[in-house]
């Protein structure tokens, strides 16, 4: 097991329909680089196709009536909701999400979250880990830096490129303070993890 690259984004739009808008951009480029690398079918305008042909997956955070912070795991959405899908490489239940086939991945999170209302000169951190069962560093850290110098939403986003194994299993989980808690609430969209196979000649 090996980490191979890393990139890192980090961005404060200046609406969420920006944020929005370069998400949507940012995966469907990636899923045409996919289609175009990993199968010579001809791709299909529906979703549910498409999903079927490549190695990926999108899963969209439930909220599960809480828009908290701290969290522990993270539930997710893999299907009936916009955008999620789990394409025939990968299983999830449990809170976690399984590889059924070894190579090389792409795994990306975004979290996305929006003042409450109340004032704070502070600066609070909250971390996203997205971790590989029964190891204990995560695969990915990515970090919320809650200034007072955001006055309403924040978005953060992180992908790398790391080496794995048939059934490994991978979980999220989101940790805070209270401080941040009270001064800052997950968005209902732009919170989400996913994962893709990248060919190898």
């Amino acid at each position: 097991m090996e980490r191979v690259d890393g990139t890192r984004w980090s961005w404060r739009p200046a609406s969420v329909c920006a944020v929005f808008l370069g998400n949507i951009c940012f995966f469907i480029a990636s899923l045409t680089v996919l289609v175009l690398s990993l199968t010579k079918q001809q791709s299909s305008p529906h979703q549910s196709s498409t999903s079927s042909q490549v190695s990926a997956a999108h899963l969209v955070l439930n909220l599960n009536g809480s828009t908290n912070i701290t969290r522990g795991t993270l539930d997710w959405f893999y299907s009936d909701v916009e955008g999620a899908f789990l394409g025939p490489s990968f299983e999830y239940s449990s809170q976690k999400l399984k590889i059924k086939k070894d190579g090389l991945y792409c795994i990306y999170a975004q979290i996305n979250v929006n003042r409450r209302g109340y004032y704070s000169n502070k600066t609070m951190n909250a971390d996203l880990y997205i971790h590989r069962k029964h190891e204990s560093s995560p695969l990915l850290t990515l970090t919320l830096h809650l200034s007072a110098r955001v006055k309403k939403s924040y978005t953060n986003y992180i992908s790398q490129i790391h080496r794995l194994s048939c059934n490994d299993r991978l979980y999220g989980t989101l940790k805070g303070t209270t401080e941040a808690d009270i001064n800052w609430a997950l968005e209902n969209s732009g919170n989400f993890f996913g994962i893709f196979r990248i060919n190898e000649k």
